[in-house]
């Protein structure tokens, strides 16, 4: 890990799942990082050295993203996988040589659980360049008739009958 490297660690209780930082400064004791939210934190040199670091910069500058999206079932998936993988390739930040992709994740709840695979430069905003396409994302759908599920929920409540009459 040097100056400069975009890493990834456990959680510094900060954010949900993993912490995201580029390194700023390097000092015997502490280092300092600078966050997504544009913080800067000293965080010791133990969380680099005993815990499990992810580097984004070591070796390939060229990193794997995905957004995942969920539509509803019935859709046209072919025009889906054709406007995801536009938006993407429509993003001067989207890695061109490596093809983006759509995969078919599961069949959730609410619907076709998908998602874009692209690659992009390291990028300690790389959420930004998300919500550039997803709003590219967004508009392509609506300007082609294509709706996201809302989640659906059966509710029981207390006193009714809630089973069926045979």
């Amino acid at each position: 890990v040097k100056v400069g490297d975009v890493i990834e660690i456990e959680s510094l209780n900060i954010e949900e799942g993993n912490f995201i930082a580029k390194v700023t400064q390097i000092n015997l004791r502490t280092s300092k990082v600078l966050t997504r939210n544009d913080k800067v934190l000293v965080i010791p040199n133990s969380k680099l050295t005993h815990e499990s670091v992810i580097n984004w910069s070591l070796g390939n500058h060229i990193n794997r993203f995905s957004i995942e999206i969920t539509f509803n079932f019935g859709v046209d998936v072919d025009k889906v996988k054709e406007i995801l993988v536009d938006a993407a390739l429509k993003h001067p930040n989207v890695y061109k040589s490596k093809r983006p992709f759509v995969r078919l994740l599961k069949f959730g709840n609410s619907g076709l659980e998908m998602d874009l695979v692209f690659w992009a430069h390291q990028n300690l905003f790389i959420e930004r360049l998300k919500s550039d396409i997803r709003f590219d994302i967004e508009k392509e759908l609506r300007t082609n008739g294509i709706t996201i599920p809302y989640p659906q929920r059966v509710v029981h409540l207390p006193g009714q009958d809630n089973h069926p009459k045979t």
